[in-house]
């Protein structure tokens, strides 16, 4: 299909995924896979285990950096990726700074749950989808290619 004349055919990339993000329902993603059949006890038990996850941030500085690792929201501020380091390097949660950043963290992700029901969902990933202009794959294939030299890392 050719939508309109162009003098050239090149793709130019704008901007790329930073770091494989994991995946978060939200109130309309929930409403749609609701109505496609999904029971509500599966949500209800992703969001028990997310506030199970959450509860894990007031315990051990252990739990906490991996609690943070998991829900991997290393793009918002970098509160979290500052949290881990100084919680692995430290191994204290008794300093009232961190005690409040880790508080106003969990606070945070819990008014999201609340409102937008953003939801975690353990072992997914977020992927970008590309037209296959080159017709490479086969009708129904997919190619998938998720990248963690970006993630975040224990050092």
């Amino acid at each position: 299909m050719n939508k309109f004349a162009a003098k050239t055919l090149s793709i130019d990339v704008i901007r790329t995924s930073l770091h494989p993000t994991v995946v978060y329902l939200n109130r309309q993603i929930i409403l749609l896979l609701s109505s496609l059949g999904i029971g509500d006890q599966i949500f209800l038990s992703l969001q028990d285990a997310m506030l199970k996850m959450l509860k894990a941030l007031e315990g051990n500085f252990l739990e906490a950096c991996e609690t943070l690792k998991k829900l991997n929201n290393f793009d918002k501020n970098g509160y979290h990726g500052f949290l881990i380091a100084y919680l692995k390097h430290l191994r204290e949660q008794r300093d009232p700074f961190v005690r409040q950043l880790t508080y106003v963290i969990r606070t945070s992700l819990i008014k999201e749950l609340r409102r937008k029901a953003k939801i975690f969902v353990p072992n997914s990933w977020s992927l970008l989808g590309v037209v296959d202009e080159s017709r490479t794959l086969n009708y129904g294939e997919v190619f998938i290619q998720i990248d963690s030299s970006n993630e975040q890392r224990d050092e």
